[in-house]
């Protein structure tokens, strides 16, 4: 559940991000290099962070399995 909720954090500020590079290039808003530079860096690390999480868990949910069928 709370990489469910991660995952979705992750999406809306991707997708915020997107929004934002296309206003600049459309010219509506002024670009900010340090600005998009700096949340750059932030989803990196979310996205860094998320995949971490979901490969832990994927590696406990196979030593579940190999538990269980092991006791069958």
């Amino acid at each position: 559940m709370e990489l469910d909720l991660e995952k979705n954090q992750l999406e809306r500020s991707l997708n915020e991000q997107l929004k934002e590079l296309v206003l600049m290039a459309e010219d509506v808003i002024p670009e900010d290099a340090n600005h998009l530079a700096c949340k750059q860096i932030r989803l990196e690390y979310m996205v860094n962070d998320l995949f971490a999480e979901y490969k832990e868990l994927k590696r406990e949910i196979f030593e579940l399995v190999e538990s269980v069928s092991g006791q069958a």
